[in-house]
């Protein structure tokens, strides 16, 4: 059976931050500690392009970080025919914003911060890592959560998804 686990308690052990990845879906496998027999049914992703270079950078998640407030997901950025890893961020639904000066990724976190009230996020890329930016909460800061909310669509990555077997079946 599953085991709910969260991936940001792995980090100090990789080894492989800036090493690049043939493969994606094993790696997220592998720092998700999951074991359902082989099979890699509880991880799905999302391809959209967050740094705006027309190449998708790669999200993949596992059911088993998913709750209702949202879940992690850890980015890939592809470099020819490997990917590297770029960070984990924690989603529910999300916003991918200009790039920042510098040219690092940003994108917007939309999840629950408690039964009545939600919580927008700027988080910003480094290459390495997401790094916690902005925030509004929406029943302490409504016009600033409401302002926050109109800078860019809102995308659902439950509603994008693809999984490990249908990956690259498209391009």
């Amino acid at each position: 059976s599953a085991t709910r686990v969260d991936p940001f308690l792995y980090e100090s052990g990789i080894e492989t931050w800036d090493k690049p990845v043939d493969d994606p879906w094993y790696w997220a496998e592998v720092r998700y500690q999951i074991d359902l027999g082989g099979t890699r049914e509880h991880l799905w992703g999302i391809e959209i392009d967050m740094d705006q270079d027309g190449i998708d950078e790669l999200g993949i998640t596992s059911s088993a970080s998913q709750g209702n407030a949202g879940g992690s997901f850890a980015f890939f950025k592809r470099d020819r025919e490997q990917y590297r890893f770029i960070g984990y961020a924690f989603l529910k639904t999300m916003q991918i914003l200009p790039v920042a000066q510098d040219g690092n990724i940003r994108i917007r976190s939309i999840g629950r911060a408690s039964i009545n009230c939600a919580v927008a996020m700027t988080l910003v890329n480094d290459g390495e890592q997401f790094h916690p930016g902005e925030k509004a909460n929406s029943c302490e800061s409504p016009a600033k959560y409401e302002r926050l909310l109109g800078e860019a669509p809102i995308v659902f990555p439950g509603r994008h998804s693809i999984r490990p077997d249908d990956w690259g079946n498209h391009e």
